[in-house]
């Protein structure tokens, strides 16, 4: 890699910095644009976590939130389409249980 940025990547990491109190400046540098919040207690977005990760093969970072609705204002997820998780997956908003790539 030469060093510099994509656009992906720019805006993942835009987008993590804006959670300001949800991810710390050296958590948010070490996910890149690759992150899970959801709500406590929630076993299905565990799941989904790990068929995110087969998919990719990396592990991917989760954080436990009280305030889930917080997170998706931040990511800019609308409120009717809100689910109970929310991931940024190489610095794309995935809402939900959208299946992983092929």
């Amino acid at each position: 890699m030469n060093g510099t940025m994509d656009r992906r990547s720019f805006l993942g990491a835009l987008g993590v910095a804006a959670l300001g109190g949800f991810v710390r400046p050296a958590e948010a540098a070490a996910n890149d644009g690759f992150v899970m919040w959801h709500s406590p207690g929630c076993g299905c977005c565990l799941e989904w976590a790990k068929r995110i990760e087969a998919s990719f093969g990396r592990k991917l970072p989760i954080l436990e939130v009280d305030d889930i609705a917080r997170v998706k204002r931040a990511q800019g997820v609308p409120a009717d389409l809100g689910s109970c998780h929310t991931a940024l997956i190489h610095g794309y908003v995935v809402e939900g249980h959208v299946p992983p790539p092929i």
